[in-house]
């Protein structure tokens, strides 16, 4: 859902002005609240749909304990809502009341864009360990790694990131260009042990979670079918591990789109892992604006 427009007018008397603003995302929805700044000693908040129908919204909320006190009221709003929404204050001692309305437009674009920020908004910097690769690839300025092998498929040309994940949502981006060929995803911490010490092989199904792209097509661990996408170009995957609630989702940057998720119970530590494939192309991870985490005064 979009939030497209505001307007703002009075039905009687002096205008009193309720806001609506989008307040947060949240439960496949958007939450909008509605209030005023000027102060009431007996107030009442209406939410209403396009038609007039009333709709059920938060009790009034005062925002004082004073005998006069601003008001404010929320409403969730999902899928297949009304795509206008009033909010009406009505004012019961001076017999006079507001409305602001707002225009909902469904979106399903817009809504995958803002899951793709959210994502974004956990974002990492991370490098690419020399100690913990395949001896075929090759790595430069400790984002880059291009394969040395023969030209053929090679399931085991990895190369680890130093930085592993057991906490929190981490999210970082993966250039791969028109690469014919690639695979990332995440592994155990044993299995990162097993690769330092040149005993990697493919590694088992339960200790990794990968997209891989090969013959021009997508193939996710832990699913045999491969993804259906309407538009095959990727150039640049992002990555985003919810370690806590078992998810990581793979995403089409420069559509903001998800190309697909994989949800399981994880375990320990996990490390990001990149095959850059056989040809001869550089596969690089791309730097990022990492938020700055906020300090007490």
């Amino acid at each position: 859902m979009l939030v497209l427009a505001l307007a703002l007018h009075s039905t009687a008397g002096n205008s009193h002005e309720p806001l609506i603003v989008l307040d947060n995302y949240e439960d496949n929805g958007i939450r909008v609240t509605c209030f005023s700044e000027r102060r009431f000693s007996d107030v009442q908040v209406l939410w209403t749909d396009s038609k007039g129908h009333n709709l059920t919204g938060s009790p009034i909320t005062p925002t004082s304990n004073t005998d006069e006190a601003s008001a404010k009221s929320s409403i969730l709003l999902k899928s297949g809502s009304d795509n206008a929404i009033s909010c009406n204050i009505i004012d019961n001692v001076l017999k006079t009341s507001t409305e602001s309305t707002v225009v909902i437009a469904e979106n399903n674009e817009t809504t995958a864009q803002a899951d793709f920020r959210r994502a974004r908004s956990n974002a990492v910097n991370i490098t690419l360990d020399s100690d913990c690769k395949n001896p075929k690839l090759s790595l430069k300025d400790k984002n880059r790694v291009i394969s040395m092998a023969e030209k053929k498929a090679c399931r085991d040309l990895i190369v680890m990131a130093n930085e592993g994940f057991s906490e929190k949502k981490r999210y970082w981006e993966v250039e791969v260009g028109d690469k014919p060929e690639w695979e990332l995803g995440v592994l155990t911490e044993n299995e990162r042990g097993k690769l330092k010490n040149e005993k990697m092989e493919k590694p088992p199904e339960k200790e990794y979670w990968s997209l891989r792209l090969s013959e021009g097509q997508y193939h996710c661990s832990w699913k045999s079918d491969t993804i259906t996408s309407e538009d095959k170009k990727c150039p640049v995957v992002g990555i985003f591990l919810d370690w806590e609630e078992g998810m990581i989702s793979f995403y089409n940057v420069e559509l903001m789109c998800p190309v697909v998720s994989i949800t399981q119970e994880f375990q320990g530590k996990l490390y990001p892992f990149f095959n850059p494939g056989s040809d001869n192309q550089y596969l690089g991870i791309r730097p990022l604006s990492v938020p700055s985490p906020l300090t007490s005064l």
